[in-house]
Formats: structure tokens, C-alpha cells, sequence
């Protein structure tokens, strides 16, 4: 489970990369947010069993 220290190093690190991501152009972006969804995507499964474990389901919702 996150820690508070987990959510102010978050929120920092957030900030810092603000500057950086302000600047990269929409063509950019889109190619990063498409890997990530991507990433995302590939690991689909693992992803929606850790959601449920984290609200205590016993299993990830049918259709998700």
C-alpha cells in the first residue's frame, strides 16, 4: 500500500516534470501517451487484479 511519503514524492516528482512536459509539443505527447496506453494495455490482466485487490474485491469486475 502507498504511504503519505509515496504521495508527497508523487506530487514532487509531478512538479518537476511539469516544466519538461509544458514544453513537448502535441505530436510528442501523443506518442507517449499511445506507448503508455500500450504498456498499459499489455499488461491488462495484472493490472486489473491488482485493482481489485486494492478495493478488496475478490475479482475484477465481468467486461473490464
Amino acid at each position: 500500500a502507498a504511504t503519505v511519503a509515496d504521495a508527497v514524492e508523487a506530487a514532487e516528482s509531478s512538479a518537476r516534470a511539469f516544466a519538461d512536459w509544458s514544453r513537448t509539443g502535441p505530436t510528442q505527447r501523443r506518442a507517449v501517451l499511445l506507448k503508455a496506453a500500450d504498456i498499459l494495455e499489455s499488461k491488462l490482466e495484472a493490472f486489473k487484479t491488482a485493482m481489485a485487490q486494492e478495493i478488496g474485491a475478490a475479482e475484477a469486475a465481468p467486461g473490464t
